[in-house]
């Protein structure tokens, strides 16, 4: 009797210490999420201040043109652009030209020109994405990609929930929130080799394919 007494204490002990720790560990997760709720309350309380302190409109904004009527010269150029990208079949086009000539401007009202063609296969919800190839560094391993895109593995997700399941999670590139409008990469020639050849694959296939080792055609989960 005596070795079932001291063993049925030592299992209510070790019971009593299990649930408390489970209990303790229950309580600190709470806390943690409270303290995470209210810092995402104060950063966003932040972000809305910041949004209500208006700024001036810059000077290039608002000398921006808003028409063709509105560009002094570049009829030559102005018209390439019209028969590269105002048909049924618009075509990729490398504008070259000294900075501040107006090529980005110039992009931006050729995409609502086009818009303008019914045969045109960009409609009124075509986008224009601006890109600067000097600062879309990529990552060799896939990582991270803001031109093509790229796949965050699980196991650089940390704790989110794609990651804790063990779902990759895709992250589209410029190309892909471009698709059905217009991409214009400024400074194209600084991408770097590696890039220039996923461009290239992507200007010949009409296509960006991500790829991921997570990732199973098999798996009902993803």
């Amino acid at each position: 009797m005596d070795n079932i007494s001291i063993t049925s204490f030592i299992q209510f002990f070790f019971a009593v210490v299990i649930g408390m720790y489970f209990l303790n560990l229950l309580r600190n997760q709470q806390s943690n999420k409270i303290v995470i709720d209210r810092e995402s309350k104060k950063e966003m309380e932040k972000l809305r201040i910041l949004k209500e302190i208006s700024l001036t409109e810059p000077l290039s904004e608002k000398t921006r043109p808003k028409k063709f009527d509105e560009i002094i010269g570049q009829e030559d150029g102005l018209k390439a652009l019209r028969a590269a990208l105002c048909g049924p079949n618009p075509q990729h086009v490398i504008i070259y030209g000294p900075p501040g000539i107006g090529k980005t401007a110039a992009a931006r009202l050729i995409l609502e020109e086009s818009k303008k063609n019914p045969k045109s296969p960009f409609n009124d919800n075509a986008k224009f994405v601006e890109i600067d190839a000097t600062t879309a560094r990529f990552d060799e391993r896939g990582i991270a990609d803001p031109l093509i895109g790229s796949v965050h593995d699980p196991i650089y997700q940390g704790a989110g929930p794609l990651g804790m399941a063990g779902i990759p999670q895709p992250k589209p590139g410029a190309v892909t929130k471009a698709h059905g409008g217009l991409l214009f990469i400024d400074e194209i020639g600084e991408l770097h080799n590696i890039q220039l050849n996923k461009l290239l694959k992507i200007l010949e296939d009409r296509k960006v394919f991500l790829e991921s080792a997570y990732y199973s055609s098999e798996d009902t989960n993803i």
